[in-house]
């Protein structure tokens, strides 16, 4: 009797084990995802760091080279309705496209602008720890300047053979989470083609210095 328990428990412990190792195996796969915003991050770098394209006259060519770079990698359609929430599926198509469009204009005015503070190659990029599960994974990196340390995650899914990013998470702060909130806002106070009128107006502005943080204000 105490054999059959002892193998019970022995084999109960092998299956645990091995559910462990497996789920294990599961979030540690991280090849895919990390290599690919290694793989973005490190072009974005190159751009910015060029010599051909040095000096403020070439900015606005390395402005485009990294929106390019970036869109390859961002999944602009997906965070724009997640951002907008329920008010998407209000939408029609041609609202749905008008929207997209307008959300990408607003990132790219909003941060690729940021990224001259990089252009002096004065920073590293560290990938520390990737979290995978199925089809979605988190990406952690540290980005270190000039003594000052700043998290950022990047929430990514698999669509075939790549992987997107759907949103961004800046010092504990979602991307998608602070849009959804402002939006919401605009929405129930003045209705949405008011939201609409206060992203022409943001992505029509020359950026002259960089914000302090995303929004429409």
């Amino acid at each position: 009797m105490k054999n059959k328990i002892n193998k019970k428990r022995g084999a109960q412990r092998l299956a645990l084990l091995m559910s462990l190792l497996l789920l294990q195996g599961t979030w540690a796969w991280a090849g895919d995802p990390q290599s690919a915003m290694q793989e973005t991050v490190d072009r974005v770098m190159d751009i910015l760091t060029d010599p051909a394209l040095a000096g403020d006259e070439f900015w606005q060519e390395r402005r485009d080279r990294v929106a390019k770079a970036v869109a390859e990698r961002f999944d602009f359609a997906e965070m724009a309705r997640l951002s907008l929430a329920k008010a998407w599926n209000e939408r029609n198509e041609a609202e749905r496209e008008r929207f997209v469009s307008l959300f990408k204009e607003l990132l790219k005015n909003t941060y690729v602008e940021r990224l001259k503070t990089y252009s002096d190659g004065s920073y590293e990029v560290i990938f520390d720890k990737v979290l995978v599960r199925g089809k979605k994974a988190l990406v952690s990196s540290m980005v270190m300047q000039q003594g000052r340390e700043i998290a950022a995650s990047y929430k990514m899914y698999q669509r075939g053979n790549e992987w997107f990013v759907y949103d961004v998470v800046i010092e504990g702060v979602s991307l998608v989470s602070n849009y959804r909130s402002q939006f919401a806002g605009v929405i129930q106070q003045e209705g949405y083609e008011a939201l609409v009128r206060r992203l022409e107006e943001k992505v029509s502005e020359t950026v002259e210095a960089q914000p302090d943080a995303p929004g429409l204000s």
